[in-house]
């Protein structure tokens, strides 16, 4: 089963102003594309959250070069990740930096699902989604007694329905992917792969022997067709 994706997103676009006092060095490029970012899963379950800082280096049109100043690794791929699709207007080549904070929020009113995305152009994005409630630590007397069993990646996939409805302990590497994710046995990678995917209130695992990432059915993104997003379509077809 795969985790529901989203289907309404909130972008909210601010323009980027200098703090009162301080002139810009040098003009900062115009936004005209950009992919829409989101919130890692794989973050948000580990309930992390906090600030990435990513240097771009441009060459007058789009993004040539990132780097990871600072900033969690579960947060930092998926930010470096947007940063390189980032396109301008055409400016003179400059390298500056982004701003990309991740907000898990306990109080939320909208749908839990989905993100707020607030792009401050061309310096910041926020992304603020419903902390995730399915992992959360529980006193020591009303903890579950079911005890894990300790076992690895290459003993699931050679018996996989000895492991049905049971839960497991084991030390696996992530192979890749974000929405749905592999994981591999560090000490052996030709047992295959356990690919990962969200459902209720937690990772569920399902099994694949093959080599190719499952085929998750994915609810369409809807974007809210609002003042806001208006303003962002009449900067794309600007360039256009």
């Amino acid at each position: 089963m795969s985790r529901r994706i989203a289907s309404t997103l909130l972008i909210v676009l601010i323009s980027a102003t200098t703090p009162a006092g301080q002139e810009p060095k040098t003009a900062l490029p115009r936004v005209v594309a950009i992919e829409v970012p989101f919130y890692p899963p794989l973050a948000r379950v580990a309930h992390v959250e906090g600030e990435v800082h990513i240097k771009i280096t441009t060459d007058g049109h789009g993004v040539v070069a990132t780097h990871v100043v600072d900033g969690h690794k579960l947060l930092a791929a998926a930010a470096e990740q947007n940063a390189r699709t980032w396109r301008f207007a055409t400016h003179e080549p400059t390298t500056f930096t982004l701003t990309y904070k991740y907000k898990l929020l306990t109080e939320w009113t909208g749908d839990p699902e989905s993100p707020t995305i607030v792009l401050r152009l061309p310096t910041e994005v926020e992304l603020s989604i419903r902390r995730w409630p399915g992992t959360r630590d529980l006193p020591a007397e009303v903890k579950p007694t079911v005890h894990a069993v300790q076992t690895s990646v290459c003993e699931i996939t050679r018996s996989p329905a000895s492991f049905d409805g049971r839960q497991v302990r084991l030390r696996a590497t992530v192979a890749s992917g974000f929405e749905v994710f592999g994981i591999r046995d560090p000490s052996n990678e030709k047992c295959g792969l356990i690919w990962l995917t969200y459902a209720g209130s937690g990772p569920v695992a399902s099994l694949s022997m093959g080599t190719k990432t499952p085929n998750v059915q994915r609810q369409p993104v809807k974007l809210k067709n609002d003042r806001q997003l208006k303003r962002f379509q009449k900067l794309l077809d600007a360039e256009m």
